[in-house]
């Protein structure tokens, strides 16, 4: 499948609503449990955990996620989402750096 994977499946109950996605928190989320990675170590452990570990993730905190995509890039990950309610279809994409997370120069709220 190459460095673009997805997955597609439906939370309806718990997480950010579909038309709220709060994407500074899953962006901070996501670093602070891949603050330990590097690129080469992301890329090495992608097919093993860590492209299911996003992936399952992701699908906990957003609701009515229809797709999810990645594409790993030289520095980081590129998340897409898609996601749907009763009033339409919403896209989000943002980006993911290993290395960067909760203690590395950034503060929580």
């Amino acid at each position: 499948m190459g460095d673009g994977m997805e997955i597609s499946a439906a939370n309806t109950s718990r997480g950010f609503p579909a038309a709220r996605v709060d994407l500074g928190r899953l962006q901070a989320e996501l670093e602070a449990g891949l603050k330990l990675f590097d690129m080469k170590l992301v890329r090495n452990r992608w097919d093993e955990d860590v492209f299911t570990w996003m992936t399952r993730f992701l699908m906990r905190w957003v609701q009515r996620c229809k797709e999810v995509r990645f594409r790993l890039a030289r520095n980081g990950i590129h998340v897409r989402l898609q996601t749907q309610d009763d009033r339409g279809y919403y896209r989000y994409e943002f980006d993911v750096f290993p290395g960067r997370g909760h203690g590395s120069g950034s503060s929580s709220a």
